[in-house]
């Protein structure tokens, strides 16, 4: 069995992942145990103790960035580990990464070939890996136009879609109003359209809008969200065939990031 921790069991990027890579272990006779943390450190060390207990031959973990002691454990134990979208600094073990601040440059790359020059952005908390990189890349395309970056337009969520409720009505209450928004996170993009059709305006006349995330609801849209799309089923699968082969022995190759 492969034990697996997400931080909350509505993630639907982690999700996701985890569909495609069950689907993938079922394959070769593996199953796995999955467990939500809630952004609670405690909660975190008492699900990853109940997984060492239950003498899991690998563990995948999503969105962990703290280095708990129990985890060096795992290795010492020879259990293999893999991250999924965030390393943990000075532990070493595989890693599967999205280039995160690549992704957020080039889409706001495309905001700027629209000829927006006042983008904001609903960026995610700096605390956190991911909230970082994507800031980056929005920082990155800005700057490479030598264009002002205002304040004003830097709003900051906590990935709910209450967040990007709130603070898209913050931002289109403003005098000197955005042309466009780019929301970092998939629940965000849907508080930031509920609050800009409560303003009652259009799509994209009015204001553009583009999101980090794609899953089926985007779809229901019209006109259609211009979003980045995650290779989820492509980081499932790859992560199960490492975890494999890391169960097996199967490779010698150091532990290593990984891009998607």
């Amino acid at each position: 069995s492969i034990g697996v921790v997400i931080n909350s069991l509505t993630d639907v990027f982690a999700t996701s992942i985890v569909t495609s890579l069950e689907s993938y272990l079922e394959e070769h006779n593996y199953s796995i145990m999955i467990c939500d943390y809630q952004n609670d450190l405690k909660k975190l060390k008492r699900k990853l103790e109940f997984l060492k207990n239950r003498s899991i031959d690998g563990l995948i973990l999503f969105h962990v960035e703290d280095r708990i002691p129990i985890l060096d454990e795992f290795k010492e134990e020879g259990t293999p580990i893999i991250l999924i979208d965030c390393p943990i600094e000075g532990f070493d073990t595989d890693v599967f990464l999205v280039d995160n601040r690549n992704a957020s440059r080039k889409v706001t790359e495309f905001l700027l070939e629209q000829k927006h020059t006042k983008i904001a952005i609903i960026a995610g908390d700096q605390k956190n890996y991911i909230g970082r990189e994507r800031l980056k890349g929005f920082i990155d395309a800005i700057k490479s136009k030598e264009l002002d970056i205002s304040k004003e337009y830097i709003k900051f969520g906590d990935y709910t879609k209450e967040s990007g409720y709130r603070l898209s009505k913050e931002l289109l209450e403003l005098d000197n109003r955005p042309t466009a928004i780019y929301s970092t996170n998939y629940y965000m993009t849907l508080g930031t359209i509920q609050a800009i059709y409560e303003k009652k305006l259009n799509i994209p006349e009015d204001i553009s809008i583009v999101g980090f995330d794609s899953f089926e609801m985007s779809n229901i849209f019209e006109p259609k969200l211009t979003t980045i799309r995650q290779p989820v089923e492509e980081i499932g699968r790859k992560a199960g065939e490492l975890i494999l082969r890391r169960i097996k022995e199967e490779t010698d190759e150091d532990e290593s990031v990984r891009i998607i």
